[in-house]
């Protein structure tokens, strides 16, 4: 991964099968659910191997067809810092560990 920032956009329909029984009345999206697709997204964006989160603090909900704009910072101590926002404000912060994985067919190879 390189030194910059990668950002990406984080929407969940209301027919994803992750919001069955989350909640019947008032869908939300499932932390469990938001932290497994930004780890996907991040092991694909970065080429690092996502092997857990640190920290994860959820500030406003995501609901069913609503955009949050990820950033990742890059990383730092095995670790990758993700700012999700939704309309300018924090919706979620979460701090994920990471390996980086080494790049082959570089120079001397």
């Amino acid at each position: 991964m390189s030194d910059a920032r990668l950002t990406t956009e984080l929407r969940i329909e209301s027919g994803d099968p992750c919001l069955t029984g989350h909640f019947p009345d008032r869908a939300v999206v499932p932390a469990a659910a938001i932290l497994d697709r930004l780890a996907g997204w991040l092991g694909a964006a970065s080429g690092a191997e996502v092997t857990g989160v640190a920290r994860a603090r959820i500030k406003r909900a995501l609901l069913p067809g609503a955009t949050w704009q990820v950033t990742a910072q890059p990383p730092a101590d095995g670790r990758i810092k993700v700012t999700c926002t939704e309309h300018g404000r924090t919706a979620m912060t979460a701090t994920f560990v990471v390996h980086l994985r080494e790049r082959h067919g570089g120079a001397g190879r």
